[in-house]
């Protein structure tokens, strides 16, 4: 399955959108969870519910234990909002 952003751009009216298989969605959000600043992980977090795969979920309960309350929270949310069987 693939992975579905759309980005907004700043001309009214036009929207970009962009594609990446889950493989290398994982890779980058695997990448930007490691960063340093936790706004950047929490933005990887809240990613990785667009992202259709059983690793997807392992990456966000993995961050609950993150050293910082607003990842941890966006992990539930991401968790939360996933419907796997």
């Amino acid at each position: 399955m693939l992975t579905r952003k759309t980005q907004r751009v700043p001309w009214p009216g036009v929207d970009a959108t962009f594609t990446l298989p889950p493989d290398l969605a994982l890779e980058k959000l695997r990448e930007a969870l490691a960063e340093s600043d936790p706004r950047t992980r929490r933005a990887a977090v809240s990613a990785l519910a667009d992202v259709h795969d059983i690793q997807a979920a392992e990456l966000a309960a993995m961050a609950l234990a993150d050293e910082d309350a607003d990842v941890q929270v966006a992990a539930v949310r991401t968790l939360a909002a996933r419907n796997d069987e």
